[in-house]
């Protein structure tokens, strides 16, 4: 049996994120230490699948009108343990995550921080 061992990639007083990346796919767990904020932003290569372990958060999602390209839709809906939700390409998505959450999310490709974009509205 091959021991695999998760990466940090940040670890802070609110939150912390590990990663683990088998065959170019990443699975992240976001912990929330205290009432915080994942995300704020949305991607243009990576769909992500959250699956809510432990805990609840709120998601907040913007996504494009099709047929009125200039007008955004506004969703939120909060999970709980047990629930997930897709996020596709191109979706600004944002969770608010009371303490003790833990959210995994399952990546279709390895986490790149460049693919990491902000409205730059303030929104993040």
């Amino acid at each position: 049996m091959n021991n695999i061992t998760p990466t940090v990639v940040y670890d802070d007083v609110d939150r912390k994120m590990t990663k683990i990346t088998i065959d170019g796919r990443d699975t992240n767990t976001l912990t929330a230490k205290q009432d915080c904020v994942f995300g704020g932003h949305y991607h243009l290569l990576t769909n992500e699948v959250f699956e809510v372990v432990v805990g609840e958060a709120k998601l907040l999602q913007l996504a494009q009108q099709p047929a009125h390209p200039t007008k955004i839709a506004i969703h939120e809906h909060t999970y709980v343990a047990g629930e997930a939700f897709a996020i596709p390409v191109k979706e600004y998505h944002r969770l608010e995550c009371t303490a003790g959450t833990v959210v995994k999310a399952n990546l279709d490709r390895e986490y790149d921080p460049t693919d990491t974009y902000s409205l730059g509205n303030g929104l993040q």
